[in-house]
């Protein structure tokens, strides 16, 4: 096991510490396979990937060419994303509550070389906890990419991230789209699902992946304002694929989906239908 620098940073792989989650917190323990398989395993991922390098060249062409820039991903898991920013040189710090969904991350990063001062480190810890595993520090970028829409009280965590970033440094926030769930649930009749407060009605159901507290962009974006981010950008991330037949996504080929998901994740007619949304802005 590879121990971080004094700095925090780490030339490969390490797992360190032990997490301590809010109450309703909810962790992958005994779903980070499956999550893997269902979310990162198909065209679903391929497209959430692919519009998150997308918005990334934007985010990373802000900083001087050739810096090693530090992130951290809040809430990380197994690091599908963050271990390509550490492939390009920059010091990665994923953090999450589940120790399997790290231990994924941990035995897939392990093998890799990364280039120059970059590297990806696995830190057990909740982000309620993240001023104190960091403290004093701050981070060229921050991302937390599918987490709130899992949190017990998502809008408390947003301080604590945007106090993460350094000035002129970016705050990168995907979130779980309520406006996009219940245009969901209304195109396939899940009524029930709308009456009972879009909560799963059985604890064991196909639903069990769905966030129980999907969020409006809207909001979060205006909850960002006074802390630093005045201007943000909204990138709808599936914003007509999930809504398709299936006979439609057999048919058509997938590059050709993907290459129109990309077109319009940006039109303000079809952003607010992203199943998910990829908001991120500079801190002034």
């Amino acid at each position: 096991m590879n121990a971080m620098k004094p700095d925090g940073t780490c030339p490969a792989a390490a797992v360190t510490r032990s997490p301590r989650a809010a109450s309703g917190d909810q962790s992958f323990d005994d779903r980070a396979q499956e999550f893997r398989d269902r979310i990162y395993g198909s065209d679903k991922g391929t497209i959430r990937l692919e519009a998150l390098r997308q918005d990334f060249q934007e985010i990373l062409t802000a900083f001087p060419e050739g810096d090693s820039l530090r992130v951290l991903d809040a809430g990380g898991g197994f690091a599908p994303f963050s271990r390509e920013l550490a492939l390009l040189g920059h010091q990665v710090m994923v953090t999450d509550i589940s120790a399997e969904m790290l231990e994924i991350g941990r035995r897939e990063t392990g093998e890799l070389s990364f280039p120059g001062a970059g590297g990806i480190s696995f830190i057990p810890g909740a982000l309620q906890d993240l001023p104190g595993i960091f403290p004093g520090r701050q981070f060229d970028i921050v991302m937390c990419h599918a987490v709130l829409e899992w949190l017990e009280d998502p809008f408390s965590a947003l301080p604590v991230l945007a106090g993460l970033v350094r000035e002129g440094g970016f705050l990168s926030l995907m979130v779980y789209s309520r406006p996009a769930l219940l245009f969901k649930s209304l195109i396939v009749g899940n009524y029930r699902y709308l009456e009972n407060g879009m909560r799963p009605l059985r604890r064991k159901s196909k639903m069990r992946l769905t966030p129980p507290h999907p969020q409006d962009p809207r909001e979060i974006r205006e909850a960002l304002k006074p802390l630093g981010f005045p201007a943000t950008v909204l990138s709808g991330i599936r914003v007509f694929h999930d809504y398709m037949a299936r006979y439609h996504l057999a048919e058509i080929p997938a590059e050709e989906i993907l290459s129109w998901e990309l077109k319009m994740r940006r039109n303000p007619d079809f952003a607010h239908l992203g199943r998910y949304a990829h908001i991120f802005g500079k801190k002034v």
